[in-house]
């Protein structure tokens, strides 16, 4: 871990940043949450933290029955000031904070050129406070966050941290696809990090306006039922997470089509010796029929085929008809769509 060189005077101060968002009774979607965290301390007179090679997961494990106590000193006698932090494996952006504990505390955080870029706490003159029982703080969106720190905010502090953690909004879901099938609009994405469900919306503009249609979805794909078949559809899909909503995503589109019409048939059927036998059939026992010929002619199968009638069936409670494959002469199939009242 390089050292980071902290200018403690001087720096601009992220101040009113504190009005309270939607509070969450865990810390499970934190950005830190089970990550460990690095302790070094500061050098009074050169300000550069220096890595103790102790870690801590203790106020990251998700539980606040468990701590870290960090340390201040006496700058009098030179003693050094203790801080916790973490750096990130691609820069963020941070919504909120989540902490519990007891005592003077501040958090900072740094871009990938170790700029200060947040300093929120007890620890400078005119600095607002941390609310510190374990409610979720908003803090704007502070980007290009590559390192968090947490340090002990006053001489002699010493403050108990008992959980802490950081927040971002998901990012948006990318490559939303769009189908449409068979009276439905299948749509599928990809998934982005922070991400607890998703909101599904539709319009039936390009742009919008859009209307939520599905919400708590937590598979990467929907299918949309509600669609007038001919209709063009646009939809969009936001992330959420307990910090809110992302932005949209791509928008795509798709048109629902018809079913495809099942069909029927009405196969006659030859007979040695002059007989015609006619049946109508649907499609799936036509081709039971073709299937039970071509194996019989093959050398395989019975040798009778059985087509139930339903039609005057009088008073019997089912009628049967047999054709003999060796008294096929030939037959015909004549298809037909069914036109739907």
């Amino acid at each position: 871990m390089k050292k980071v060189l902290l200018f403690l005077m001087g720096f601009a101060l992220i101040i009113g940043l504190t009005a309270p968002i939607k509070s969450v009774s865990a810390y499970s979607e934190g950005l830190l949450n089970g990550k460990i965290l690095e302790i070094g301390q500061i050098d009074p007179i050169a300000g550069v933290i220096t890595p103790s090679g102790n870690t801590t997961n203790l106020i990251t494990d998700n539980s606040e029955g468990t701590l870290f106590q960090l340390y201040y000193g006496n700058n009098a006698e030179n003693k050094a000031k203790q801080y916790a932090w973490y750096t990130f494996d691609s820069p963020v952006t941070l919504n909120a904070y989540k902490i519990k504990a007891d005592g003077k505390f501040s958090i900072r955080a740094f871009d990938e050129n170790n700029n200060q870029i947040m300093s929120i706490g007890t620890e400078l003159a005119g600095s607002n406070h941390l609310v510190i029982d374990g409610t979720q703080q908003n803090i704007g969106a502070i980007t290009g966050v590559k390192t968090v720190f947490i340090c002990a905010g006053t001489e002699n502090s010493n403050p108990k941290i008992y959980e802490f953690d950081v927040f971002s909004r998901p990012q948006a879901p990318i490559n939303l696809s769009a189908t449409g099938g068979n009276s439905v609009v299948d749509l599928s994405w990809t998934s982005t990090v922070g991400v607890t469900n998703y909101t599904l919306k539709r319009s039936t503009s390009s742009g919008g306006p859009y209307t939520t249609i599905a919400t708590n979805v937590t598979n990467t794909f929907y299918t949309d039922p509600n669609v007038t078949i001919g209709t063009t559809y646009y939809y969009v899909v936001v992330a959420v997470n307990v910090i809110g909503e992302s932005t949209l995503s791509n928008e795509a589109s798709a048109t629902p089509i018809a079913p495809p019409n099942p069909g029927r048939a009405l196969l006659t059927v030859y007979i040695s010796g002059g007989q015609i036998k006619e049946y109508d059939l649907s499609a799936t026992e036509l081709n039971a029929f073709i299937s039970w010929y071509d194996a019989k002619d093959a050398g395989s199968g019975p040798a009778k085929y059985k087509f139930v009638k339903t039609w005057n069936k009088g008073p019997f409670k089912a009628r049967s008809e047999y054709v003999i494959f060796d008294k096929i002469l030939t037959f015909d199939v004549d298809e037909y769509d069914v036109v739907n009242p």
